[in-house]
């Protein structure tokens, strides 16, 4: 059986405390990003704009240039959507947590001189590592649909598959 990094720790731990643990830690990050997304949704005329005209930094002038996209205000609402369901269901952890820590970069770079009141590091960056550790680890195998999807014959006889679990 293939052990990860993850597993030793649990293994050096209290292995309960530690599930516990990181299914509390899968299940805020999905509550965050679905109220986020909710908040998009619902607000009648809600768009980037109004953060992206404010962009700063090395890329201001292409945040800046996205500013009213639909596109972008789709994918911003959508992809929170869809990110947030995937922690919450533990469905597809991985993917999810590859696009999200892509999120929350683009949201910290867009945001460069605003950041500096946090230092180097504010809450896109703790988001972003926070999805690394679901991107790494088996997060979606506790208590999540991806424990059961990556058993499936289908997914077992396409190795490529798996590693989406």
């Amino acid at each position: 059986m293939k052990t990860s990094s993850f597993d030793r720790l649990a293994h050096a731990t209290d292995a309960k405390g530690f599930i516990i643990l990181c299914l509390l830690l899968r299940f805020g990050m999905a509550i965050l990003l679905l109220y986020a997304a909710w908040a998009k949704i619902t607000a009648p005329d809600w768009s980037a704009a109004g953060y992206l005209k404010f962009a700063s930094g090395p890329f201001a002038l292409w945040f800046q240039s996205l500013a009213g996209n639909a596109l972008v205000d789709g994918l911003v609402m959508y992809g929170e959507l869809l990110i947030g369901l995937a922690f919450l269901f533990g469905c597809l952890i991985k993917p999810a947590a590859f696009f999200n820590i892509i999120l929350m970069m683009l949201f910290f770079v867009s945001g460069w001189i605003m950041n500096t009141s946090h230092g180097p590091v504010n809450e896109h960056i703790i988001y972003a590592l926070v999805s690394g550790l679901f991107l790494f680890g088996e997060f979606g195998h506790w208590y999540g649909l991806d424990y059961f999807i990556s058993r499936t014959k289908f997914v077992q006889s396409r190795s490529w598959l798996l590693r989406l679990f």
